[in-house]
């Protein structure tokens, strides 16, 4: 595929790369790198992909958000986004054509989305099916992976799922995958917010940062509607701050609220 057509959405700064060229793959491991790549260089917790270029021993195009000192680039504000954005330009943006539900929250995520897809599945509905213990396809498991995974790997499933036919998409949507961007500009039909409680507190450091990166999801427009657990004091809270948005109808659930 033509860079420049990888590169469709993608918020560029400058470039001094040329954007009819042919791009063989997309990496994101320096050590995987081969003649043709677009290498993006992603900054993570422990490492920083801008860190390897120079070890890096073939014809590649850097894909970054910090301008490198010699070699071809393009310089993009948000690396991740970009990531995103490109994986799913690789995979002819697949999604367009399925309906998407993405399930968010703490704990009740696996269990919420298999019973979505065993419903939707009994009411002859196609389906695909993201999450912790597995990806499935039409029922089949087809492999498994973190519980979102990288956006290469997920759109390449999301890719197989549109060639098989199906008609909606099922996806465990985790708290990391919302702070690394993951799922890219894609917008879920409808989300769902099973509850927040303590959780990956290693990484995110407190519950305060941990539960406002699970309503960002909501509150940044990922979602036509949104189906909010009220016991939940998170999700009354959530509920409060989506009142009034014309941009995305809210329904809530709950045992006692």
């Amino acid at each position: 595929m033509k860079l420049e057509n990888l590169l469709y959405g993608v918020e560029i700064q400058k470039t001094n790369a040329d954007l009819s060229a042919e791009i063989k793959e997309i990496k994101i491991d320096s050590r995987k790198v081969e003649d043709g790549d677009l290498f993006v260089c992603l900054e993570g917790v422990n490492d920083d992909g801008n860190n390897h270029l120079g070890e890096i021993d073939c014809d590649f195009i850097a894909l970054t958000q910090k301008e490198p000192e010699s070699g071809k680039y393009v310089l993009v504000t948000d690396a991740r986004k970009a990531y995103a954005q490109v994986c799913q330009n690789r995979f002819l943006r697949p999604m367009e054509g399925m309906k998407f539900i993405a399930v968010v929250g703490t704990n009740g995520k696996t269990s919420t989305a298999h019973y979505i897809d065993s419903v939707l599945t009994f009411a002859g509905v196609k389906t695909g099916l993201i999450g912790t213990e597995g990806h499935y396809i039409l029922g089949e498991k087809v492999g498994q992976s973190l519980t979102t995974p990288d956006p290469y790997e997920l759109n390449e499933l999301f890719f197989k799922m549109r060639t098989r036919g199906v008609e909606v998409v099922i996806a465990e949507v985790s708290a990391h995958a919302i702070y690394l961007e993951k799922l890219g500009d894609l917008k879920a039909d409808v989300a769902i917010l099973t509850n927040v409680s303590q959780d990956h507190l290693d990484y995110f450091k407190d519950f305060s940062n941990y539960q406002s990166v699970k309503m960002s999801y909501f509150e940044n427009g990922n979602a036509k509607t949104a189906i909010v657990n009220v016991d939940d004091e998170s999700g009354r809270i959530l509920l409060s701050r989506l009142e009034g948005r014309k941009d995305i109808k809210t329904l809530s659930y709950g045992l006692y609220k």
